[in-house]
């Protein structure tokens, strides 16, 4: 009899070591979720910040260009209008060519700044769908914890209910 109660109490004493470690594997898991969630928030956060600051450069990139753009313009008006006040017809002609392909120029620069600033809209397009699929995965890691908690609890209640009934029962 005694032995049956020794062996009957190292089970149990068996069984909630083995729940102990299962509880104590579970709270390791937590743990690692919480330093993924960490990570991933200041990633989000170097995200947010290089994107603010690339807008504000390209912001500063394109007043800059719209300043250039029509400073080069007025300079080439007037620029324009000396050359054709103070040369003959056929310098004219000249200067007409000069202009143009000096404008062409500046069209070709004007392009090629205008594919930059594309360039750069499509980058913070796709930073911005990375922060959102990190903000996606965050939330993910969040609702994985806070299911975790709620499984350690069913468990703890669950071990309680053992334990109640145990101490209901009648001893042999």
């Amino acid at each position: 009899m005694l032995s049956l109660y020794c062996t009957v109490e190292l089970q149990d004493v068996l069984l909630q070591e083995k729940k102990l470690k299962h509880v104590k594997e579970e709270l390791v898991s937590t743990a690692d979720i919480q330093l993924i969630r960490k990570k991933q928030e200041a990633e989000i956060e170097r995200l947010e910040k290089e994107i603010r600051a690339t807008r504000n450069y390209q912001s500063e990139k394109l007043q800059q260009f719209k300043e250039i753009s029509k400073q080069k313009h007025l300079e080439l008006e007037k620029e324009a209008k000396i050359i054709l006040d103070n040369v003959t017809e056929k310098s004219k002609k000249i200067s007409n060519k000069l202009i143009v392909e000096h404008v062409n120029k500046i069209c070709k620069e004007n392009e090629e700044l205008y594919k930059d600033i594309l360039n750069k809209s499509e980058l913070i397009k796709a930073m911005e769908a990375e922060k959102s699929n990190l903000e996606k995965q965050n939330e993910e890691v969040r609702h994985n914890q806070v299911f975790s908690k709620d499984l350690e609890y069913v468990e703890y209640q669950r071990c309680e209910g053992l334990s109640q009934l145990k101490s209901l029962s009648p001893q042999k």
